[in-house]
């Protein structure tokens, strides 16, 4: 009698969860021009996740965000229009589509390690906080986004 045995190995390789927190700077090149890119600020306090899309000077919150497995999504209103953003993350990339009335476009996004959200003066004696550095300049203040 012949005894055939067959090897199967499977490589079920536990996917390693990866912390969507931080700055990341978005691209969505099918988005009319004035939303194509910006910046997700995800945060997370407890067990909650929580974003925020910078476009320029205008920022959005969003709602209904939820991270598992890897795939965050949330709901933005843009111009009173509801956006479903899903997307997949990796260490340092995003990638996946928004959906709205009119279709679904891809987007994606890169992680933005410059962006500290520490507080403090910086050696060129701008303010900083959350990121963001700080500017008085003839009587108004000037607040450029850095990541």
């Amino acid at each position: 009698m012949v005894v055939l045995a067959a090897s199967f190995t499977s490589t079920v390789s536990a996917q390693k969860k990866v912390d969507p927190t931080g700055t990341w700077t978005y691209e969505a090149t099918q988005a009319p021009y004035e939303y194509s890119t910006g910046d997700l600020v995800i945060t997370k306090e407890a067990k909650e996740y929580s974003v925020k899309m910078v476009l320029g000077e205008y920022e959005a919150e969003t709602e209904k965000e939820v991270y598992e497995k890897n795939v965050l999504t949330f709901v933005v209103y843009v111009d009173t229009e509801e956006v479903e953003i899903k997307m997949t993350v990796a260490k340092e990339t995003m990638e996946g589509t928004a959906s709205y009335s009119e279709g679904t476009i891809p987007i994606t996004a890169k992680k933005n390690y410059s962006c500290k959200n520490q507080t403090g003066v910086s050696r060129s004696g701008l303010f900083f906080s959350e990121g963001r550095y700080a500017q008085a300049n003839r009587n108004f203040l000037y607040c450029r986004l850095l990541c």
